[in-house]
């Protein structure tokens, strides 16, 4: 079942879903005219774009295998949403894979708020359910936009401050900013934080 391993996360052999693709568009340095006005592009593998669920639309999912994104530094998890009766639905969607979700694992989505709420890794809640301390990534900006803070390799957000108009998080880069307490974001840490520290060691592997 497995393929290979690169640092903690396991990938799966299998190929990604097809509606969840898009083709890169490559230029090649070239302009409306056809003409180069930037040297040097060009030549590589072809690669193809994955379609994230940032909104997660899924209420229930179950984690069914981990996948490599070549455009990303994050690994993506694939979710199969789920019935309220157990039983899958068929919808796939791909998520990114924060640190410790592991195969099987059952996520959440909360849209309001809860009193003596537990969450995993990867479930997804509205700000106000979160508490002092705690590591969140793929934050929105405005409410049902998706997650646009946090979602490369390694990088979390940390709740800072709670109150009932607002709640203060630490960015990636170090400052802190307000964020509406309706606003989504998924708890834990993105994995594969070691990714800035690997070497590619010859230019062929970056093409």
């Amino acid at each position: 079942m497995y393929n290979f391993k690169i640092g903690r996360t396991k990938l799966t052999k299998f190929k990604p879903l097809l509606k969840n693709l898009q083709h890169n568009v490559r230029k090649g340095g070239r302009n409306n005219f056809g003409r180069i006005t930037v040297r040097h592009q060009g030549g590589g593998v072809k690669q193809f774009h994955r379609i994230l669920d940032l909104r997660r639309n899924f209420k229930n999912g179950i984690v069914t295998n981990f996948e490599y994104d070549p455009n990303r530094s994050a690994f993506l998890a694939k979710l199969t949403s789920i019935s309220n009766n157990g039983s899958e639905s068929g919808a796939h969607a791909y998520i990114l894979a924060p640190k410790g979700l592991k195969i099987f694992d059952i996520l959440q989505t909360i849209d309001n708020k809860v009193t003596n709420l537990f969450l995993r890794p990867g479930d997804c809640s509205v700000l106000s359910n979160f508490e002092i301390g705690d590591f969140v990534h793929s934050v929105e900006a405005i409410p049902g936009q998706g997650g646009v803070y946090a979602r490369s390799a390694g990088t979390f957000c940390q709740v800072l401050e709670t109150t009932p108009s607002y709640v203060k998080l630490r960015l990636p880069s170090g400052s802190q900013r307000l964020f509406s307490p309706k606003l989504k974001a998924t708890f834990g840490i993105i994995a594969r934080e070691d990714f800035n520290l690997q070497n590619l060691e010859k230019a062929g592997r970056s093409r």
